[in-house]
């Protein structure tokens, strides 16, 4: 029997920019600016051995925004990040890196003369962009809340005007779509560009305080039901860890289940 081959997903970031800002940020303070081998830097992220999935897909991140460069097995944090760190509110900076990623750069580029984004833009990225169905809806869901931090889309997945009247002939993207992508001991594999390969599941990395991360499987298919019990969920650990360390009150709203607004 004539076995297929799994088509692999488009490379694209397992972070947001927020996101990957906070991740080179912490990065930076614990290591400095010089290149840093992969277990290092896997270290200094809270995990345990560079083979961490979790941490494969953050430095992919870093890589993707251009906030690292790779030569000879060592990454060193670029211009752009120093740039970046040092001056946040720069739209200028955030959208260099947003436009990084090549997929989000051929993303803008082809919707850009519409003026919007699909509603469904996880279906448009199956459809169009070569992303796998499973994890189509993530990505559109770490593109869109990197475009808005960027200043490039408003909320409802329009171009903003100001975004519109910079436009230039730009030569692209300096990342490549490849499966180069940070690759591990010669080899690059979809849980290290973003892709769990758990069928079914998709693993989101997610940045807490103190270099330290967390990383939530959720099915593929997740209903809205699904978001109420996580919810609970997170409630419930919030009341967990309260218990446990009376000291520290956590500013969680027991109404709404999600950290209030500082």
């Amino acid at each position: 029997m004539k076995q297929t081959t799994r088509k692999r997903s488009r490379a694209y970031p397992a972070v947001d920019l927020p996101g990957a800002i906070a991740v080179i940020d912490d990065l930076t303070r614990e290591l400095g600016w010089e290149g840093q081998n992969r277990a290092a830097m896997a270290e200094a992220l809270g995990f345990a051995s560079a083979k961490s999935g979790a941490a494969g897909r953050l430095i992919a991140a870093m890589y993707h925004y251009g906030f690292l460069s790779r030569r000879s097995g060592l990454y060193t944090p670029t211009e752009l990040a120093r740039q970046l760190l040092e001056s946040p509110a720069e739209e200028g900076l955030r959208r260099e890196a947003f436009l990084h990623p090549k997929l989000f750069h051929d993303i803008v580029e082809r919707y850009r003369d519409v003026g919007a984004v699909p509603r469904d833009l996880g279906e448009a990225l199956a459809a169009h962009c070569g992303i796998r169905r499973k994890v189509s809806h993530d990505v559109a869901r770490i593109f869109m809340e990197s475009a808005r931090y960027a200043a490039v889309l408003a909320a409802d997945g329009v171009f903003l005007e100001s975004f519109q009247a910079r436009r230039k002939d730009a030569s692209g993207p300096l990342v490549t779509d490849a499966a180069e992508i940070v690759p591990a001991d010669g080899q690059s594999t979809d849980a290290e560009i973003g892709e769990d390969v758990d069928h079914g599941h998709v693993a989101i990395p997610i940045a807490l305080g103190r270099r330290r991360f967390a990383e939530l499987k959720v099915p593929v298919d997740l209903e809205e039901s699904d978001l109420e019990i996580l919810k609970a969920q997170l409630h419930v650990l919030a009341v967990q860890v309260e218990v446990n360390r009376p000291a520290r009150k956590l500013p969680f709203d027991a109404d709404r289940s999600r950290p209030r607004a500082r």
